[in-house]
């Protein structure tokens, strides 16, 4: 079963002491990008907290956010002494200008200032942050599921685009031998036209040449060859990444049909081509999210 790299997981986990909110999103990338955000008093553990996310998600452009709320510690502290020079302060230039300080609105304007208010760092808390861990596990699950349903439909689509390739490859055969008769027949007329005489074996031998040079039997059968093992990579995928490996099989599927393509010199093998390309630039897209 294949992954798609798009995918959103949410979390929560609450008790007396805290509350864990996680929200995780994906979206497709070559690489594993990661935007994450978390609690300052926990940023010791973003380094880790990456690892084990690159390790559990593989690959796309990542977004984590972590809210936590702690009910047995205030997130802020007063700087008492911060607070007081700020109010000597205004009140003496409140002096000095002839007004009256209102303590009320002094204290409004107080709170909002710089250092009045100080975030409270926690020490290393390894209880909460198994809490934390734990919510992120269970909103990485989310995700994942996500990924796998978007997988499935991603699966079908792709295989339904590889039989149709598959399909139109079945056609060509039919219009082989005419289009080995037209060439021979434009030779020959143009020979005619020219009235020049000729060696029937020797132009046999260039004939045979000439045909070996536009001859498609090799393509089809590599072409066939990739078909069936990007099938076969699906097939075995098991939620592993296998979109880059899919992907190149889908350029030599592209190599094999721009070369049957050149080589044709039949309009209707052509046409088939044309479609061949049609459904392997569908496959590309969606190849651009697989896991």
């Amino acid at each position: 079963m294949l992954l798609s790299m798009t995918g959103f997981g949410r979390a929560q986990y609450e008790d007396e002491q805290v509350f864990v909110r996680v929200d995780i999103k994906s979206v497709n990338s070559k690489l594993f990008d990661l935007k994450l955000k978390l609690p300052l008093d926990f940023s010791y553990k973003e380094a880790w907290l990456r690892s084990n996310l690159q390790r559990l998600i593989s690959r796309g452009k990542v977004d984590c956010y972590i809210t936590v709320e702690r009910y047995d510690t205030p997130p802020y502290k007063l700087n008492k002494a911060v607070a007081k020079q700020y109010f000597s302060a205004i009140s003496e230039l409140a002096g000095e200008l002839g007004y009256k300080v209102k303590k009320i609105n002094a204290l409004e304007i107080i709170m909002r200032l710089p250092d009045v208010l100080r975030p409270v760092m926690i020490e290393q808390d390894e209880e909460t942050w198994a809490k934390i861990y734990s919510t992120v596990e269970k909103a990485v699950e989310k995700l994942i599921e996500f990924r796998r349903q978007e997988g499935l439909a991603l699966e079908k689509d792709l295989l339904q685009h590889v039989d149709n390739i598959e399909a139109l490859l079945k056609q060509v055969p039919q219009y082989e031998q005419e289009r080995i008769d037209r060439v021979k027949e434009r030779i020959l007329t143009a020979m005619r036209e020219l009235s020049v005489e000729y060696d029937k074996d020797r132009f046999e031998q260039e004939m045979i040449y000439y045909l070996e040079k536009y001859d498609i039997s090799e393509e089809k059968v590599r072409l066939q060859n990739h078909i069936n093992y990007f099938r076969e990579t699906i097939n075995e995928a098991n939620e592993k990444p296998v979109g880059k490996t899919l992907g190149f099989i889908a350029q030599e599927m592209g190599r094999e049909i721009n070369t049957m393509g050149s080589k044709a010199n039949h309009f209707a093998i052509q046409q088939l081509v044309v479609k061949m390309k049609d459904d392997l630039e569908k496959i590309k897209e969606q190849l651009a999210n697989v896991l």
